[in-house]
């Protein structure tokens, strides 16, 4: 931000004098910039993002075979969906009878998605502590939807400390959902 704010006094001062020395300034940080631009640009904003706030991260496939079959007790913490929208969870079982980090879980429900065309229904686990939360590996902890009502089954490891949630995503960006779990699990 500050050097934006430098660029426009520069800009503004070589507007407004027409010196020659201010005119090379304003070249040499219009370069600058557009370098700095393609530095950002060549990384890609995501991997950009992902390096500024995760340690590291986790492969949380789910090996073949895994068996989820232990029912799970679940509260519904905090939800946030758009109006028409519908996320209700029917079911959870997993590889633990309650939540724990290094359990797996199959999330069974019914959604509702009337404010957009299309999203992707997505379990995941909202990390408690700085630098969680990256994971990889998982193609069942989300699902492609379309507008209109539907059942689905989704599942996905506890990686780390935090809570787990299914929520709409729409174009990339949370659309809202719900959280669910237990005691230290659930977010309210």
């Amino acid at each position: 931000m500050r050097r934006i704010i430098a660029l426009a006094s520069v800009l503004f001062g070589a507007c407004a004098s027409g010196d020659a020395d201010q005119q090379a300034r304003l070249h040499k940080l219009e370069v600058e910039v557009a370098e700095l631009r393609g530095r950002v640009e060549q990384m890609g904003h995501d991997d950009f993002m992902a390096s500024s706030r995760c340690r590291k991260t986790i492969d949380v496939t789910i090996p073949e075979g895994t068996q989820m079959t232990m029912p799970v007790a679940f509260d519904v913490g905090r939800t946030n969906t758009r109006p028409g929208d519908r996320i209700t969870i029917t079911e959870i079982s997993g590889t633990r009878p309650d939540f724990a980090i290094g359990g797996t879980y199959l999330v069974r429900g019914e959604y509702t998605l009337a404010s957009a065309d299309e999203a992707v229904l997505g379990f995941s686990v909202t990390a408690l502590d700085p630098g969680d939360g990256c994971t990889s590996g998982n193609p069942r902890g989300k699902v492609h939807i379309t507008r209109g009502s539907g059942k689905f089954e989704l599942a996905n490891p506890i990686a780390y400390r935090g809570h787990p949630h299914v929520s709409f995503y729409v174009h990339g960006e949370g659309s809202g959902g719900v959280y669910f779990g237990k005691g230290d699990f659930l977010e309210q």
